[in-house]
């Protein structure tokens, strides 16, 4: 896939119930043949199924703040993922002086709800995008807000 000249690969990915995301949102059915950019740099990325939170690498602003998570949505149901930040060096993570947030995500027919809330002490206002092939809205809450 790195060849001069080659951007592009077929493939065909297993059958799965929730299909498959590429990295640019579309979705794919699986057990078909498909067609995958290959990036110039690093290698291309295919999430199995929707249930999927990401972070990812490019900026939306300064700070903590400005950590943008990705969520890949699946048909229906709900999901946790938490994520993790500390220091790297002291032991603060251990009276919670870290970044804990965990998220849940619910997938309805009409929406998909995303609510957030900081469990450590480091609080943190994500930014949420949402790739969902049936192209509902997305409601974002913090905490335990109704």
């Amino acid at each position: 896939m790195f060849d001069a000249g080659i951007s592009e690969q077929q493939f065909r990915l297993p059958k799965s119930e929730h299909g498959w995301y590429d990295e640019a949102g579309s979705w794919l059915p699986g057990d078909e043949p498909a067609t995958l950019a290959c990036p110039m740099a690093g290698a291309p990325r295919v999430l199995h199924k929707g249930g999927s939170v990401f972070l990812e690498d490019e900026p939306c602003g300064t700070g903590e703040e400005s950590l943008l998570f990705t969520v890949y949505a699946q048909e229906t149901g709900t999901f946790v993922r938490e994520y993790f930040l500390d220091d790297g060096e002291s032991e603060a993570y251990r009276q919670n002086d870290c970044v804990r947030l965990e998220l849940t995500v619910e997938c309805r027919s009409e929406k998909v709800a995303v609510r957030y809330r900081n469990l450590g002490l480091q609080q943190i206002s994500p930014n949420i995008r949402l790739i969902d092939r049936w192209n509902r809205p997305l409601e974002r809450r913090k905490g335990d807000d109704a």
